[in-house]
């Protein structure tokens, strides 16, 4: 799996160009960086859908499109649309089982976690059939699966 920024525009990005003016918002806090208006699927659909395709040309078999997930209220809308869902911190905020959905339809949860104490995210992890990872807050290359 590789993760897509899907709400901003970064200036380092190949198609920085395709993004017209109309959609560019105000930066978000990163060099290089603003937000986009995700409201404007007219104009970011094709756009979006060229670095997916990119991305299976290169192999990779899942994309996140990232910075529009941890919104678990907005579910179980998507599950009909999307193939899994990712969440980072859903035990630190006690909203795990917001992503039951997508498991109930055969669908994975996969869910991130980076503040925690000992196995505290992999129980409930486990009770929810979600497929689950502890990362350190600096996310260096150490993991551990539930």
């Amino acid at each position: 799996m590789v993760w897509v920024n899907a709400d901003a525009w970064e200036d380092f990005r190949p198609d920085r160009d395709a993004y017209p003016p109309s959609v560019l918002g105000r930066g978000n806090g990163r060099p290089g960086e603003r937000r986009v208006d995700i409201r404007r699927l007219d104009v970011l659909r094709p756009i979006l859908a060229a670095r997916m395709d990119m991305c299976a040309e290169k192999g990779f078999d899942a994309v996140d499109p990232d910075l529009l997930k941890n919104d678990l209220d907005q579910i179980p809308a998507p599950v009909d649309d999307f193939d899994f869902a990712v969440n980072e911190k859903c035990a630190e905020f006690d909203e795990c089982a917001k992503l039951v959905p997508f498991v109930a339809s055969g669908k994975a949860g996969l869910h991130a976690e980076c503040s925690f104490s000992a196995d505290e995210p992999c129980g409930t992890a486990e009770e929810l059939v979600l497929d689950a990872i502890r990362k350190r807050l600096d996310l260096d290359v150490w993991r551990r699966t539930c």
